[in-house]
């Protein structure tokens, strides 16, 4: 974790060239010692760098040498299948935004073992990727996953709900009620979603006060 500190520093020129050296050499030790730790590392600096084939290459070795969570003591459990289940979460998203039928397969399992081994509030991102896995051929199994995601404040999430129960469900009072939500924490695209929810509608007055508020947020940019 220090060796992620030093060398995945945002300003790595402030860092000293001599924790720099002893940290990737201490890297390259755990690496050898098949340290599981040192392969996270090691793939989000991979990450960090725009690298994702090499650090979806080291995630899956750190998968490979951490296999299944079965520690008896319930705190290095814990820890364990937290780490597992970011990697899990991290390796699905490089995953699903790969594309392809092999690769959302394989991103889909994954998300849904990092949902079965960490609480909600840590794998917030695989419901969210999940949902829109589902979103055009299982929208009611879609529907819940964002709406799990919703009330862990993902912003994201409450416009996609929104479309999804204007387009698909026609509840456009329901859709403008999640559109509200996502103005509510700035999302851009909830304004236009709530905006078109309200001329369905017909609130009209609704829609003035709407439209001033999109034209305020745009000429602030």
């Amino acid at each position: 974790l220090l060796c992620y500190q030093i060398l995945g520093s945002s300003q790595p020129t402030t860092q000293p060239q001599e924790d720099i050296v002893q940290s990737q050499q201490l890297l390259k030790q755990l690496v050898k010692q098949n340290h599981p730790l040192s392969f996270k590392v090691l793939a989000d600096l991979n990450c960090h760098m725009g690298q994702f084939d090499e650090g979806k290459r080291w995630y899956k070795q750190y998968l490979k040498a951490i296999g299944p969570i079965t520690i008896k003591n319930p705190d290095i459990k814990f820890w364990g299948s937290q780490q597992k289940g970011e990697v899990l979460e991290k390796l699905g998203e490089i995953e699903f935004r790969e594309g392809g039928d092999e690769n959302i397969i394989a991103c889909e399992k994954r998300f849904l073992e990092s949902i079965r081994i960490t609480p909600l509030k840590n794998s917030v991102k695989s419901y969210f990727y999940l949902a829109m896995l589902y979103i055009k051929y299982d929208p009611s199994k879609a529907k819940v996953l964002l709406e799990q995601c919703c009330t862990q404040g993902f912003k994201e999430a409450f416009n996609e709900l929104g479309y999804l129960e204007m387009n698909y469900f026609q509840n456009s009072r329901k859709a403008r009620e999640w559109f509200k939500l996502g103005m509510e924490v700035m999302e851009l695209q909830s304004f236009f979603g709530y905006f078109e929810c309200c001329v369905t509608l017909k609130d009209w007055s609704k829609t003035h006060k709407c439209l001033k508020s999109i034209n305020k947020m745009l000429s602030n940019e």
